[in-house]
This record gives structure tokens, C-alpha cells and sequence, in this order.
């Protein structure tokens, strides 16, 4: 089951579909091979990004107050030093929140 998925009746762009298939290609590494798991993954990111990579701004000069009210409940079990130990790492931090 390792059929290709064909993105070439959509209207993207080259940009897009470099991306497209470079998310195509990550995803069959990382074993995820079924085309209608793929197809799920990449209609969360097309609708997200558009298949156009951005980055997403460090939190960690941004008060513990100002993350408590933008993440809400995905932060509410971090006590103050803890979240501040989060902050220090963007990986940490996004893991953590997403």
C-alpha cells in the first residue's frame, strides 16, 4: 500500500509542491505509508499553512501570565518555576503546548 498521492489537480504553487512532497517523503520514512492517513495529515497542514512553512515566535521573554492566558488549559499543570524551565527551550515548549 504504498501508492503515491496525486496533488496535481490542485492549484499550488512550485513552493507548495516541493513541500507537499517533501512531507510526503518524511512521512513514508516515519513508516506512515497508508494514503488515506497521509491525505489526513496533509489536509491539517494545508489548512493550517498552506503548505508554506512558518515560524512560529519564541515564548521565552513572554510572561508566565500572557502564556497562561494564550494556551489556557495546556499549561494550567506547570507551576511558575516550571513553566519558566519551559520557556528557556522552544522545542520544550512547543512539545509541551502542541
Amino acid at each position: 500500500m504504498n501508492s503515491k498521492i496525486n496533488y496535481t489537480k490542485g492549484n499550488f504553487s512550485p513552493d507548495q509542491k516541493i513541500h507537499i512532497d517533501f512531507l510526503i517523503k518524511t512521512m513514508q520514512e516515519k513508516g506512515i505509508i497508508d494514503p488515506n492517513t497521509q491525505i489526513g495529515i496533509l489536509s491539517v497542514i494545508g489548512k493550517e499553512s498552506q503548505f508554506i512553512p512558518h515560524t512560529e515566535r519564541s515564548y521565552a521573554s513572554t510572561s508566565n501570565r500572557i502564556i497562561r492566558n494564550i494556551f489556557g488549559a495546556r499549561v494550567v499543570k506547570y507551576s511558575e518555576s516550571q513553566l519558566e524551565t519551559l520557556k528557556k527551550s522552544d522545542k520544550n515548549f512547543f512539545d509541551a503546548v502542541y
